[in-house]
């Protein structure tokens, strides 16, 4: 059942044709919903077109930009929440993101009482009608990373292209990296350098093969970048870690 979820901002304004607010980002989810008016937005590479009684879902950390055609009365949500979604634009044909917004940024406003607990209430009936809306592609929770995570701890030795996983998503590499690290605890890319100084420390006890041999078969450059990671993780080098396990 989704609980949490903690409003960050809600505003509305009229924006004049022709207007463009520039590339930003924020650390958390943005809906921007249109009442009326039309123009275009840039999700990092992906572009859209907007109409009325429709609205974008923006992850965190997404830049972002956005074009007015017409003069457009917009409403935004920003929030953040435990439950992951990607970037979506959807019709709103019911007119019930619409009103949910207007409730919350009513509340917002006036502050009756007992305010928090029913933008709280609110929030989490946004959270649900945009779950209904959702693509099936849309939806990353924890699962859909999960062959991901696997992917990486099983083939650390290669030459791994983080950002081409994030494209496969379809979502950007800095929200990819945002959920990765609320899963695993660490961002991809410490949790690929830890599987591969893991794997080196288990080849450089054995003992049978060099320093430069390990390197590669772990998955480093060189030589070179794998004694400056394993000393930086490890505070030693490769070298001494090896000779300290023959002492033992």
């Amino acid at each position: 059942m989704m609980k949490n979820f903690d409003l960050k901002t809600a505003w509305g304004v009229h924006r004049k044709k022709g207007e463009h607010i520039q590339f930003h980002k924020h650390d958390f989810y943005e809906l921007v919903y249109y009442c009326s008016g039309s123009g275009k937005g840039c999700l990092e590479k992906d572009s859209y077109v907007f109409s009325p009684e429709s609205f974008v879902l923006i992850p965190p950390y997404a830049k972002h930009d956005e074009l007015l055609y017409l003069d457009s009365d917009v409403l935004c949500i920003g929030f953040t929440t435990d439950e992951a979604f990607a970037f979506g634009q959807y019709a709103d044909a019911q007119g019930r993101i619409c009103r949910i917004a207007r409730a919350i940024m009513q509340e917002v406003i006036e502050q009756p009482a007992l305010y928090k607990d029913m933008i709280l209430a609110k929030g989490v009936e946004l959270l649900i009608e945009i779950r209904r809306l959702e693509r099936p592609h849309s939806h990353y929770t924890t699962k859909n990373f999960e062959y991901i995570i696997n992917y990486i701890a099983q083939n650390y030795h290669e030459k791994l292209m983080l950002k081409d996983m994030a494209q496969q998503m379809h979502i950007s590499y800095d929200y990819f990296q945002h959920r990765f690290k609320e899963i695993v605890g660490e961002s991809p890319q410490q949790f690929l350098v830890r599987k591969r100084v893991e794997a080196a420390e288990g080849l450089l006890a054995d003992g049978t093969l060099s320093c430069t041999e390990i390197a590669y078969q772990c998955g480093f450059s060189n030589s070179a970048q794998f004694s400056a990671i394993f000393k930086r993780e490890k505070g030693i080098t490769p070298r001494q870690y090896q000779q300290a396990g023959k002492v033992r």
